[in-house]
């Protein structure tokens, strides 16, 4: 859910847009989301164990003792049971889309009884911490949004399940972008490139659909467009910055400006970083190329063996997908939109391949890590390549991509 600053009625708005994106998920990804989630609840067990020590404290403090007392408390078997738990939701089978009774009405009409999706559920739950990854994973797996409130006395605990949970989902999904539209309780779309699918999201309110405008879209290096400058234009870019420039220097005194780099940093220090980058290695041979492509395209359909971990077992890997997008406008769904790599701690790396006639092909790599803002300064201020030097490493090392593409570095990095 969006940050509490946000309003009730806005905080609702957008989970209910986050619910329909969750149901445009294949029952496949749910399901990799929620292992993701188990695994990363593991990882991070004794960021938990603290937290959940503070809360026990305070409830010592004020004296709760009893049932009470123990149900605040979240032990090593008691998280154990809650991950297992997730990792079994995730191995069931598909629960929306079953037909559960079908009745003739009439020749050539059938009416059906069919599980969906509720849509927004509101958890309201006592003092019992387990009870939120176990909600949350319920919802992943049925394509529900979720608002939860827990009782103070598990506020510490709480607080760091959501922030594990949060991170997961937007490692699956997204980066920056996605964090400030959740802070800000707005819809945010992950799209595959292609302004078709922006210009529906603009045009939505006049299909007679949800009003997603004013809407801004944004690729990679930064080119920009909105409802009202349909292109990806330099010069719409550059005035963007100077907007955002001009709003943050608004009450600054003269000679004490503010600048691109403050922005940044003010930027990391909220939300944390999204280390980011592209490496394009041009002029490939098509024909290898697709091999490469086809290779990780079976990874994904679980045609092809994923291994564990790679870089000599430094970086484990969650498994290989293949990113296809409905359309929420006119609910056309695009396939084969880019193949998916994603690591232990939420880095991933998307492969895509474009420009396979005579001439060659270029194959994209796009590396993404997280680095939470209570990381510090020491972790949120490094060189781009050097913090994703695993995450690169390991996704050159899964694609075999020296072998298929002749190359030991990329033609361009950005």
């Amino acid at each position: 859910p969006p940050a509490p600053s946000t309003g009730a009625v806005e905080r609702a708005s957008a989970v209910r847009a986050a619910s329909r994106q969750l149901q445009q998920l294949s029952c496949s990804e749910r399901s990799q989301l929620l292992n993701s989630i188990a695994d990363e609840l593991l990882r991070r067990s004794d960021e938990i164990y603290a937290a959940n020590a503070l809360d026990v404290k305070a409830a010592e403090d004020e004296q709760i003792t009893g049932p009470l007392r123990g149900r605040l408390e979240l032990h090593s078997k008691k998280l154990q049971s809650v991950i297992d738990g997730i990792r079994a939701l995730a191995a069931k089978e598909n629960p929306l889309g079953r037909v559960k009774a079908r009745t003739r009405v009439a020749d050539g009409l059938d009416l059906l009884q069919e599980t969906v999706a509720i849509g927004v559920l509101l958890i309201i739950f006592e003092s019992r911490p387990d009870v939120l990854p176990q909600v949350s994973a319920l919802a992943i797996v049925t394509g529900n949004g979720v608002l939860l409130k827990g009782g103070r006395e598990a506020i510490m605990t709480n607080r760091k399940l959501h922030e594990i949970i949060t991170d997961t989902v937007h490692s699956a999904t997204g980066g920056a972008v996605d964090r400030v539209a959740e802070s800000l309780g707005i819809p945010c779309f992950e799209t595959p490139s292609g302004w078709k699918f922006f210009g529906n999201l603009m045009d939505s309110r006049e299909l007679g659909g949800a009003a997603y405008d004013p809407l801004i879209c944004g690729e990679e290096s930064f080119g920009l467009g909105s409802s009202h400058v349909r292109e990806k234009d330099g010069v719409w870019a550059i005035l963007c910055w100077l907007s955002i420039l001009a709003h943050h220097n608004e009450r600054t005194a003269e000679g004490e400006l503010v600048g691109v780099g403050d922005v940044l940093r003010a930027h990391w220090a909220t939300y944390g970083r999204n280390y980011y980058s592209r490496h394009d290695y041009e002029e490939v041979d098509a024909a290898t190329a697709q091999q490469m492509m086809q290779r990780l395209g079976a990874m994904a359909a679980g045609d092809e063996p994923v291994p564990d971990a790679l870089c000599g077992g430094r970086v484990p890997l969650l498994g290989v997908e293949s990113f296809a997008y409905t359309d929420p406008v006119d609910g056309s769904t695009s396939s084969n939109q880019g193949l998916v790599c994603k690591f232990a701690g939420g880095a991933r790396a998307v492969f895509r391949l474009s420009g396979t006639g005579s001439v060659g092909a270029t194959v994209r790599l796009y590396a993404e890590r997280y680095e939470p803002a209570e990381a510090g300064p020491a972790a949120l201020h490094r060189d781009a390549q050097e913090a994703l030097a695993d995450v690169l490493e390991a996704a050159a090392e899964l694609a075999q991509l020296a072998h298929f593409t002749g190359r030991d570095r990329p033609t361009v990095i950005t």
